[in-house]
């Protein structure tokens, strides 16, 4: 009898947070099943990378933080106009907030880029923020 109660209050709970779906569930292992083969729906947006101009090179950074702050490290790559890879880097940057890594990775790639002689290069990068502080 209480088990059915809590039964009826859980599938009560699940109609009020979940309106659209139709639960026809007749004991609580059809529940489960029924719920257990729910899947999230997956959103995403493709990307390309894009050739640079004829005889420049492309350099592309990212930056990530494993919690806000948290344990973070930097990234990038430099390819040519075919998309030849050039130079690539990674480095484990300890605890930071996750604008750190982002601005880190732009100015480590950028100073390589330079002390290897790779004078005309373009960047590309994911952090909104740094594009728009670099456009002012």
């Amino acid at each position: 009898m209480i088990c059915n109660s809590i039964f009826v209050n859980l599938l009560d709970v699940f109609r009020l947070h979940f309106p659209k779906r139709i639960f026809s569930s007749a004991s609580w292992l059809h529940f489960y099943l029924e719920i257990s083969s729910w899947s999230t729906p997956i959103t995403y947006t493709l990307v390309r990378w894009v050739r640079p101009p004829h005889d420049v090179l492309k350099l592309n950074t990212d930056g990530y933080s494993k919690g806000n702050p948290g344990v973070s490290g930097e990234g990038g790559v430099l390819r040519d106009e075919r998309g030849k890879l050039l130079l690539d880097f990674s480095c484990h940057f300890g605890l930071a907030t996750s604008m750190q890594p982002e601005a880190r990775a732009l100015l480590f790639g950028v100073e390589l880029c330079l002390q290897r002689g790779f004078g005309q290069f373009e960047v590309e990068l994911d952090s909104l923020i740094l594009v728009l502080f670099f456009k002012i």
